[in-house]
């Protein structure tokens, strides 16, 4: 391969650059939120710190066809280039910058033999998805996210701001990607085989791993130093298995002395404590000493990750619980989470790929500061992954069913160990009865969690840890109080953030003392349409009819029952049910009401796309009268309101009722 081969192009050239093929070999477009989120950040964040560098963005590993001028079959980067494309056709079509993006005049790939998602990047492209023509929905719901994200970091794009237009020169000029064009005659099939099966790169929670150990290598007492570097090393290896119970991170010895006989209790306090009643064996601290220190004196990264005598992890649970238990969140933003919760530095951020970084301060504190905070952070690493387990839900697959559950570890017995409700009379053994403070609790943080699925705007969960962390000490939480803390959590952010025109910082509202709801300050006009901040909105609408009905029962037929085995679910298409663009024939509705609250709802995008033009008739009979609608919202629209034209008065009436129930709130 010849240096010929390899170009850099900005991303503004890349769309002069040739045309690009994905084929049959490579799966479809599959990039979720999250991925395409983080990619936004990235350029957004490099581009205000570092905006005279340019940033490689990766690599488009390609082959060209001979038979046809500037066509490059597409090896490694689809992924990443597909979403390109969809951004450009956002900043053309909503920002209108075709001056700006003199290069972006059409889209610079396609997908062979795949006519749906090649038709939804000539919609992309064009900016319109109105259409009775089938198409890929994902690559749609891809372009709707990036034009929130954008929305959500700049603003609105009738103003495109300087901030906005410094982006986009960033994005136009500095960001680079590379493209790698491999010899003719190579193996495609075979290379990209290859591609895929690459070796596992070391995570970054690994690395910060590493440098906390140097920490603790700091410790004079050869003994006390070795101690502590297993001990840390256990709580680490222990919680970044994030499906498991922390109880399974140590021995069974060691668990009664830190979690108490019946292993739902954390009995300790400190770090420290914990070196004093936990036994360690010499071979295992010898192992240690001899495998594990190079010749600097600093520790090997792989020896750590790869020596198993650097941890006493049982296997013991890992298989029924890595497969029966899904946790809300990953290992990397955990360890944000936790140093959020240990320093309240406001500076902190629970951005993942800041992971390293936000540890630097450790270089400019003394010796015996570095060790005491190493130490303690491990212990908040241990007692948030203990909070964690013990009152936040986990998804739950069992008996062929998945639903959210909160569930504690509860030792019975040599012989018996399982998995009970967090809250209830554990000795009576009814472990699948769930009382209703237990499924209040788990409609409060599934309201909350399906609504945020990219890891770094999880703030209601740091919220949520931190008044864990900070009421816990060797006593249950109180359920009563529990629900009462994540009840005002819910109206904080929706009042004095997402209604706010003048909106407080998420730091603000968990970590300082929140003003009260000043009614000046609340603007109704964003629940509207066009100025939803965040869905949240509608999970709170949500949880608010349910308890409406629980406590009024009003007889709308099967009302009841649906509320009472109401689940949270992922959803994030808001969906108009008068349709924006009605079919056959019908009248277009006026933007006053047809962007009024009582006329939107939150379904899955799928079913968007499906029902999309509809009336709201036809909406009706889809969903089977209700029986399967994807909100509590959504079933009073299809049930309460018999008049199945639904037009000005219906919605009028539906949007008075959901102001009245937040104006309940705020009294």
């Amino acid at each position: 391969m010849s240096t010929e081969d390899i170009k850099a192009f900005s991303l503004g050239k890349i769309f002069d650059s040739g045309r690009y093929l994905i084929p049959l070999y490579q799966r479809n477009y599959a990039w979720k939120e999250g991925q395409i989120i983080q990619l936004i950040h990235d350029i957004s964040d490099f581009s205000k710190s570092k905006n005279q560098q340019k940033y490689y963005i990766g690599t488009l590993v390609v082959f060209k066809r001979e038979q046809e001028a500037e066509l490059y079959e597409t090896i490694d980067g689809q992924q990443r280039l597909t979403t390109l494309n969809i951004l450009y056709s956002v900043l053309k079509n909503v920002y209108h910058l075709e001056t700006e993006l003199t290069d972006f005049k059409n889209i610079i790939l396609d997908f062979e033999n795949r006519r749906l998602s090649s038709k939804a990047l000539d919609l992309v492209y064009e900016g319109r998805f109105n259409t009775t023509v089938k198409y890929n929905t994902s690559i749609e719901s891809a372009y709707q996210i990036i034009e929130k994200e954008l929305k959500t970091l700049f603003g609105e794009y009738q103003n495109t701001s300087d901030e906005f237009m410094k982006f986009v020169s960033y994005l136009n000029e500095n960001v680079i990607i590379l493209r790698v064009n491999v010899p003719q005659g190579t193996d495609l099939n075979h290379y990209f085989e290859i591609m895929n099966n690459r070796g596992e790169q070391l995570e970054k929670h690994e690395v910060l791993k590493s440098v906390l150990l140097g920490y603790l290598d700091k410790i004079d007492d050869d003994i006390e130093c070795e101690k502590s570097k297993l001990l840390f090393n256990t709580i680490w290896e222990g919680c970044s298995q994030m499906e498991r119970y922390i109880q399974y991170g140590f021995s069974k010895n060691q668990r009664a002395k830190i979690f108490g006989n019946t292993w739902d209790r954390l009995i300790v306090s400190s770090f420290d404590e914990i070196l004093q009643h936990v036994d360690f064996d010499e071979k295992t601290l010898d192992s240690l000493s001899n495998q594990l220190e190079n010749e600097d004196g600093g520790f090997s990264i792989d020896a750590i990750i790869n020596d198993n005598s650097y941890s006493t992890i049982l296997k013991e649970g890992t298989t029924e619980t890595s497969e029966r238990f899904n946790a809300v969140i990953n290992f990397q933003n955990f360890i944000l989470h936790c140093l959020l919760i240990q320093t309240k530095n406001e500076d902190a951020t629970l951005d993942d790929k800041k992971l390293i970084t936000n540890f630097d301060f450790l270089k400019n504190l003394k010796g015996k500061d570095q060790i005491e905070f190493v130490k303690n952070f491990s212990f908040t690493v241990l007692k948030t992954k203990y909070l964690l387990d013990h009152y936040v839900i986990k998804r739950e697959f069992l008996n062929n069913k998945d639903s959210w559950s909160l569930k504690r570890l509860y030792y019975y017995n040599n012989k018996s160990q399982s998995y009970i409700n967090t809250f209830g009379n554990s000795d009576e053994g009814n472990t699948d009865e769930v009382n209703f403070d237990t499924k209040d609790l788990i409609w409060l943080l599934s309201m909350f969690h399906t609504v945020a699925p990219n890891m770094m705007y999880k703030h209601w969960l740091n919220a949520t840890l931190n008044y864990l962390y900070e009421n816990y000490s060797n006593e249950d939480i109180s359920s009563k109080k529990y629900i009462e803390f994540l009840r005002t959590l819910a109206k904080n952010f929706v009042f004095n953030r997402f209604l706010s025109s003048e909106p407080k910082g998420y730091y603000e509202l968990i970590y300082k003392s929140p003003s009260e709801m000043n009614l000046q300050n609340l603007n109704w006009s964003k629940m509207r349409y066009e100025s939803l901040e965040n869905n949240l909105v509608f999970n709170y609408i949500d949880y608010l009819l349910i308890h409406k009905e629980l406590q009024e029962k009003s007889g709308i037929g099967g009302y009841f029952n649906f509320v009472s085995n109401f689940d949270f679910t992922f959803r994030s298409s808001i969906e108009h049910y008068y349709p924006q663009n009605p079919k056959d024939g019908h009248d277009k509705l006026g933007e006053k009401f047809l962007h009024s609250i009582g006329n939107l709802t939150l379904i899955s995008h799928s079913k968007n796309s499906a029902m999309n033009n509809y009336q709201p008739k036809a909406k009706k009979e889809h969903y089977k009268d209700g029986a399967t609608a994807d909100s509590v919202k959504q079933f009073l629209m299809f049930n309460k309101y018999p008049d199945l034209s639904w037009g000005i008065t219906e919605i009028e009436k539906h949007e008075t009722e959901i102001l009245d129930l937040f104006n309940q709130q705020i009294n």
